[in-house]
């Protein structure tokens, strides 16, 4: 979820992660949607995930994702599935999540509700990018 939606600040370093035995909550979600709501001048430097070399969350480093070393090789999680749940959603559901912000929040809501849309028509290739990864 954090590589769609362009959360780039969950990383080894810095993980907002709070776990308790067996459960944990993830928090901290203010550095998403970028190509969304940067100002324009940074928009065009911010990575699309599902764009060549846009999904990085996966290699070595501080940068790498904290879940990345169990999900690769895990036999359990299927980003299929979860690909499928996005796309199974109604076309209209952010749009519809958009409408219900409260009006200070402004045009981002709807430019978050577009990303997300396009993100859905290109959930196959970021599965895609993460399973060639998982390969490595």
């Amino acid at each position: 979820m954090d590589s769609v939606i362009q959360n780039c600040e969950r990383r080894i370093a810095n993980p907002n992660i709070l776990k308790k035995g067996d459960e944990f909550r993830i928090l901290d979600h203010e550095e998403c949607f970028g190509s969304a709501t940067a100002p324009d001048d940074e928009k065009p430097h911010i990575p699309i995930p599902w764009d060549l070399g846009g999904l990085t969350n996966f290699i070595a480093g501080d940068y790498q994702h904290p879940f990345w070393r169990k999900l690769k090789s895990s036999t359990h999680v299927e980003f299929g599935i979860a690909a499928q749940a996005w796309k199974s959603l109604p076309a209209d559901t952010f749009s519809m999540y958009a409408d219900d912000a409260p009006a200070e929040w402004g045009a981002a809501c709807d430019d978050i509700a577009s990303y997300l849309t396009t993100a859905v028509n290109h959930i196959d290739e970021v599965v895609e990018v993460i399973e060639g990864a998982r390969q490595l």
